[in-house]
């Protein structure tokens, strides 16, 4: 059986002819990680010792200078036989929360604009735990399985997530024509190394595009839950006006929390905002 071997980790890590990344998440190691599908490259590692059998991924995730100078994406990447890797040094762990397999219901659903469903679940027994800014990967109707980021804070209220319909999506068309209020949703998570760090309180950048806002209110409501004492700055990017949602929310909590909330559209049908280009 292979073994993976972790510079910043003590103990070595039974393989099961898995990628690295799910064997190191599966092993309660805090490996910092985003898509899980080769897109992001926040799981870009070193390969110190072994060789590994790679699979497709985005070129803006690893470049063939950096392939060339033995970095890896430890999601696309099964060990061949023993192997010894080190993430980047700038690469953090962040809180590691275990991976949670729940069943949850449909309590509630609207649309936030024309083409993005707001889901309401909530989960049977226990909660789903994470970290603002962390997603799940979530099962309707039997279909396979898609990542959307949680919207809410972070507790033991209903889990919130923006879903956008997308031309021929098989899942995302299934939300927004199909699934109704007390249909059965399959949870697994949280995944994801993009997540607010709150012992930072520092000034704070949160930029969005359309339904990207899910995971970046969750970030803006926990830190507003603590005494953040850092300035922030939420630019939230979309074509035109009737794309933006929350606007009233985030106006009255910037008003009241004194950050700065500037909504940007890229292409609005008339100038009916002072903020105009493409985030």
């Amino acid at each position: 059986m292979s073994v993976i071997r972790i510079k910043q980790w003590a103990a070595p890590i039974d393989a099961r002819k898995a990628t690295i990344l799910d064997a190191a998440l599966d092993a309660g190691v805090p490996y910092p990680h985003g898509c899980r599908s080769g897109e992001c490259g926040a799981c870009k590692c070193r390969l110190l010792a072994g060789q590994v059998k790679s699979y497709g991924y985005s070129p803006d995730a690893l470049s063939k200078r950096e392939c060339a100078a033995g970095l890896i994406l430890a999601c696309r990447s099964r060990p061949v036989g023993d192997i010894e890797i080190a993430w980047l040094d700038d690469a953090a762990p962040s809180p590691q929360h275990a991976i949670q397999t729940l069943d949850a219901t449909v309590i509630g659903r609207e649309q936030a604009t024309h083409d993005i469903t707001r889901l309401h679940l909530e989960a049977a027994g226990q909660p789903l735990t994470f970290s603002a800014g962390q997603y799940a990967e979530l099962g309707f109707g039997g279909l396979p399985t898609r990542p959307y980021s949680m919207a809410n804070i972070p507790g033991n209220g209903p889990l919130e997530f923006h879903i956008r319909q997308l031309q021929g999506g098989l899942v995302s068309n299934y939300v927004a024509n199909e699934l109704c209020v007390g249909d059965p949703v399959k949870i697994e998570g949280p995944y994801g190394s993009a997540q607010l760090r709150e012992n930072a309180a520092r000034p704070m950048l949160l930029v969005a595009g359309g339904s990207g806002l899910a995971p970046i209110k969750s970030i803006l409501l926990a830190a507003l839950a603590l005494p953040w004492r850092g300035a922030i700055h939420l630019y939230h990017g979309v074509r035109d006006a009737r794309d933006l949602y929350d606007v009233g929310l985030l106006s009255e909590l910037a008003s009241r929390h004194r950050f700065r909330f500037v909504p940007v559209l890229s292409a609005p049908a008339t100038a009916t905002s002072p903020h105009h280009g493409f985030v």
